[in-house]
């Protein structure tokens, strides 16, 4: 057992504001989200900063100050940079080079969706960056073996500083405690723009395959609410959609625990939290097959898949849960021993500890 005299700090790098998103959630999960024993004392830092991203620059250069005082006095083991692409990913280079300069190891935690095309569309100087962003890592995290592939063979990151990571959740319910009379309910939980498939889902719920249904869905989060508003206004769909806005994480939990069905349809992801959210809760998962999602997902066996802007195929897949009770019940079922077996909190929470007691061990 260390004493508490003698543990240094990891700086947790990431916005630590509802900005953050399922980044910020993933490092509060990591700092109270179990009871596994850490190696080192975790601290939140904020490189981006709440409300407008012009002051970025500012929150930036007071993460990298912290990091040069705290190493300059000792007292910094780890900084574990949280990355995602376009400035998240100069933001983070840049801090995690101040880190490296003072000589502390760094762990890159590649959350980013859209990495590999933002980095394909980026010119040679701007590759060139990149790569070095992730090359000066002391080790790289990755949510699947997609990502791992990309920085090894495009990167150009040595095999051994990259591994697979799987995200953890805490149990929303379990078993099941959501009332689930009346109306079938549906949900999407996210945020609200073109890249997550609301407008295809909007599409399939007015279908005619779901015309004599009896179901009402609710889309949680922020982002474009207005604009999808107007959409299911012009579909006909007001009486069976509603807009929350954003909410919290204890209503998100009551949402996902109520809904018979969460539907995820974007065009890229990593690993979504609220597909986890929703395996342990026992809520079946309608979702596309996108990013690391077909390698912890079964389709038919722990999730439906429906290519990603097939509204159709979303309607048709959304009319089987509601007709089919047995289904239902298989999804729900195996998705919570899934859960159980990959993604809880000591799983993901132990396995970053590790993590740490290697690079500090490595670093001494």
């Amino acid at each position: 057992m260390i004493r508490r005299s003698s543990v240094k700090d990891c700086f947790l790098v990431c916005p630590v504001s509802a900005v953050g998103g399922g980044m910020g959630q993933v490092v509060s999960y990591l700092m109270h989200g179990s009871s596994v024993d850490m190696p080192l004392r975790l601290v939140a830092i904020d490189a981006r900063g709440p409300g407008s991203v012009l002051w970025s620059p500012y929150y930036m250069s007071v993460a990298i100050g912290r990091i040069v005082i705290a190493a300059a006095r000792g007292r910094l083991g780890l900084v574990h940079v949280h990355v995602a692409e376009r400035a998240s990913l100069v933001r983070k280079g840049l801090v995690a080079l101040a880190a490296r300069m003072m000589g502390v190891p760094v762990l890159l935690h590649l959350h980013a969706a859209e990495i590999q095309p933002f980095y394909d569309r980026l010119p040679g100087w701007g590759r060139w960056l990149a790569r070095g962003v992730f090359r000066r890592a002391d080790l790289c995290v990755v949510l699947g073996t997609g990502w791992r592939d990309w920085l090894i063979d495009t990167i150009g990151v040595a095999p051994d500083r990259v591994v697979v990571v799987r995200n953890g959740v805490p149990m929303v319910a379990a078993p099941r405690l959501g009332d689930r009379s009346g109306p079938f309910r549906i949900l999407f939980l996210g945020n609200l723009t073109p890249r997550k498939g609301v407008g295809d889902l909007l599409v399939a719920l007015a279908s005619p395959v779901l015309a004599a249904a009896d179901f009402e869905a609710v889309f949680a989060g922020g982002g474009e609410v207005d604009t999808y508003r107007r959409q299911a206004a012009e579909l006909g769909l007001d009486a069976r959609v509603s807009f929350t806005g954003w909410v919290d994480r204890a209503q998100a939990a009551a949402l996902t625990a109520a809904a018979h069905v969460l539907v995820l349809p974007s065009y890229h992801e990593g690993l979504p939290l609220v597909i986890l959210e929703a395996l342990g809760a026992g809520t079946p998962v309608i979702c596309t097959p996108v990013g690391s999602i077909p390698e912890v997902l079964d389709d038919e066996t722990t999730a439906l898949f429906v290519p990603p802007g097939d509204s159709e195929e979303m309607a048709r897949a959304l009319r089987r849960l509601i007709d089919d009770a047995a289904l239902r019940a298989n999804l729900a079922d195996a998705g919570r021993k899934l859960y159980s077996r990959e993604f809880t909190m000591d799983a993901f929470v132990g396995r970053m500890a590790a993590l740490y007691r290697e690079l500090i061990t490595a670093n001494v």
